[in-house]
C-alpha cells in the first residue's frame, strides 16, 4: 500500500512538472517556436538523382535540377532529404554507394556539405533545402557530388576443411565526381516569372489547336516569322520587346481564348503576349541575321503555359525581362508542348493531353 502511494505521489509531481514546462514553452518562448513554422522562408532545393550500375559495366549517371520557393518550415537549417528505389544489391556482394554532397560559392569556398550513406543499386534520390542565408539570388553557385560506389564480394568457403582456399577478397572501389553550377534568379525576375505565371491560363480551343500544329508541320514557323524590328543587335531587340510591346491576352485583342499572332500583327498592335512577344523576338533575330536559328519553345513554367525564346544554351524571355542560361532556366520549366524555328518545327511529348488544359 505504502509503495502504491509513492508511485502515485512520483507520478503527480512528474506530471506536474512536465505541464508547468509545456506551459512555460507556450506562454514565455512563442517568438522561438512559431516563427520558425509560420514565417515563410526563400529557399533553394536542389534535386539530383543518380542512376547507380555496376562499374565494370557502365558508369553511374546524374540527373540535377533547381529551384527557388518560398515556404514555411519546421526548422532553419540546410537539410537534405535522401530516398531510393529499384534498390538491388547483386547475390555476389555488398554494394555500399557513399555521397559527399558538397554546395560551393563563385569562388569555390565551400558552403554546405554532407555525406550520405546508402546501399545497393538502382535509383538514389537526393533532397537538398539551403534557406537564404546559405545561397542569395542572383549569386552563382556549383553543386558537387562525389561518389564512392564500393563493391565488397562474399567470400566463398571451401567445399572441405582440406579443399582450396576461399576466393580472393576482391574489393571493387570507384570514385567520380560530379558537379553542376547554377545560377538563382534574382528576386524581381522570380516574382515577374511567377506573377505571370499564376495568372488564370486560357486553355487551347481543340480546333485551333489541331489547326496550329497543321500549319507548323506544313510550312514550320515561316508562317509566323514574317516581320522584323529594325534593331541591330539581339538584347536591343530583347529590350525593345519586353518594353515597347504591351503585354495583352489573346482574347482582348483578337477576341478568342488562344491565339498565335503573325510577328506583323504583333508589330501592327504593338502588344501580344507570352507566344506572340516571342515570335517577334525570334522573327527579328532570323532577319536580321542576328541568330538564324532562334526558336519559340511553348511549354509550362511553374505549372503554367508559357513560351519563350531560346538562342544556343541560352533563353531570352520577353514577357518577364529574363535571360538565363538554358539550365538553369529549366529548373523551372514544367512542360514542353513544342518549339519552332524559320525553318523547323517539333512536338514534343508533353503536347499529349495538353488541349482543353
Amino acid at each position: 500500500m505504502a509503495y502504491d502511494l509513492k508511485r502515485v505521489v512520483l507520478f503527480g509531481v512528474t506530471g506536474v512538472i512536465i505541464a508547468a514546462l509545456i506551459i512555460t514553452s507556450i506562454t514565455v518562448t512563442p517568438s522561438v517556436i512559431l516563427p520558425a513554422v509560420s514565417s515563410p522562408k526563400w529557399y533553394t532545393e536542389i534535386e539530383a538523382t543518380f542512376y547507380v550500375h555496376n562499374p565494370e559495366i557502365e558508369e553511374e549517371s546524374l540527373v540535377v535540377r533547381h529551384r527557388m520557393a518560398r515556404g514555411a518550415f519546421l526548422h532553419i537549417k540546410p537539410s537534405v532529404k535522401v530516398s531510393e528505389g529499384e534498390r538491388m544489391t547483386p547475390r555476389s556482394g555488398v554494394v555500399n554507394f557513399t555521397t559527399l554532397i558538397t554546395v560551393l560559392d563563385a569562388d569555390g569556398r565551400t558552403l554546405w556539405s554532407s555525406v550520405s550513406h546508402l546501399a545497393g543499386f538502382g535509383r538514389k534520390h537526393f533532397l537538398i533545402t539551403l534557406f537564404e542565408d546559405l545561397l542569395t539570388p542572383g549569386e552563382t553557385y556549383t553543386v558537387r557530388f562525389t561518389t564512392t560506389l564500393r563493391i565488397t564480394p562474399f567470400r566463398e568457403r571451401p567445399k572441405t576443411p582440406f579443399g582450396s582456399p576461399p576466393t580472393p577478397h576482391v574489393v571493387i572501389e570507384v570514385t567520380r565526381t560530379f558537379e553542376r553550377t547554377f545560377t538563382l534568379l534574382d528576386r524581381p525576375s522570380l516574382r515577374r516569372l511567377q506573377e505571370y505565371v499564376e495568372k488564370p491560363g486560357e486553355s487551347l480551343d481543340e480546333d485551333y489547336y489541331y489547326w496550329l500544329l497543321h500549319t507548323l508541320y506544313e510550312e514550320k514557323g515561316s508562317y509566323f516569322m514574317d516581320a522584323a524590328l529594325n534593331t541591330t543587335s539581339r538584347e536591343e531587340a530583347f529590350q525593345y520587346v519586353y518594353t515597347e510591346i504591351e503585354y495583352e491576352r489573346d482574347v482582348d485583342l483578337y477576341g478568342q481564348r488562344e491565339y498565335f499572332a503573325k510577328a506583323s500583327e504583333t508589330l501592327a498592335r504593338g502588344a501580344g503576349d507570352c507566344e506572340d512577344k516571342s515570335i517577334l523576338l525570334a522573327s527579328t533575330l532570323y532577319w536580321n541575321n542576328l541568330d538564324r536559328g532562334a526558336r519559340v519553345v511553348v511549354g509550362e513554367v511553374l505549372g503554367k503555359g508559357h513560351a519563350w525564346v531560346e538562342v544556343g544554351d541560352w533563353v531570352y524571355d520577353p514577357t518577364n525581362n529574363i535571360v538565363l542560361p538554358k539550365s538553369d532556366y529549366y529548373s523551372y520549366v514544367t512542360a514542353l508542348y513544342f518549339y519552332f524555328t524559320y525553318d523547323s518545327f517539333e512536338l514534343m511529348r508533353d503536347a499529349e493531353g495538353a488541349v482543353g488544359r
